[in-house]
Formats: structure tokens, C-alpha cells, sequence
């Protein structure tokens, strides 16, 4: 498994890993946020709403994460909303919101480094 290391702030390791990972992330946005082939992802007020509290969580505890986000954005050529949908595994929102329907299961992984370096 290759390991990448990224430096500097928040928002140059987003361009930095934006760049490293430009077509992968293009690739999953195409079928994971832009659903090409497949059925659209909600834009009810309820998934908006749903959007907006992620993101202010996000914001609340990890705010780096942000401005990582818009790095991304930069560097793939995207809309800050299409990489924190990516982010959020938004594909998902049936499952999370509690509106599961049959089809609808999966999870989600957050990779970060503690203070204590593990």
C-alpha cells in the first residue's frame, strides 16, 4: 500500500491532495455526487437541511477540514458543495437520515491522525 504524506495548511494539503488524487476523485464524483446513469441525489429541504447541519458540524469541531475541502476543490476543478457531499457519503442519506429504504446500506470511514500520533 503506498502511503502519502501531505504538509503545510489546511487548505495547500487540500490542493496537494487534490492533485495527487485528481482522477479517482473526478471518477467518484461522477458516480457517487453527480449519479451519472443513476438516480439524483435528494434536493428536498430535508436533504438541505440535512447538508447544512453535516457541514456546521464539520465546521464546530474540525474546521481544517473545510478548508481542506476547498484545496480539493481547486485542484479537481469542482464545486466546494460536490467534494463536502463526497465527503459526507451523501449517496447514503436514506440510510442516515433514517428514511432507509431496501436498497439503501453501506458506511462511511474517516481516516485523521490523533495528537498522540496514532
Amino acid at each position: 500500500m503506498e502511503k502519502n504524506t501531505f504538509s503545510g495548511k489546511p487548505y495547500e494539503i487540500g490542493m496537494q491532495c487534490g492533485k495527487k488524487f485528481a482522477e479517482g476523485i473526478r471518477r467518484n464524483l461522477s458516480i457517487l455526487v453527480w449519479r451519472e446513469g443513476l438516480p439524483p441525489l435528494p434536493h428536498d429541504e430535508d436533504f438541505r437541511k440535512w447538508v447544512d447541519e453535516q457541514e456546521a458540524v464539520i465546521s464546530r469541531f474540525w474546521p481544517w477540514l473545510l478548508e481542506e475541502f476547498h484545496g480539493v476543490t481547486e485542484t479537481v476543478r469542482c464545486d466546494y458543495r460536490d467534494i463536502l457531499l463526497l465527503n459526507l457519503a451523501a449517496w447514503q442519506y436514506d440510510f442516515y437520515s433514517g428514511k432507509t429504504v431496501s436498497h439503501a446500506a453501506g458506511c462511511s470511514s474517516l481516516v485523521i491522525t490523533l495528537a498522540d500520533g496514532t
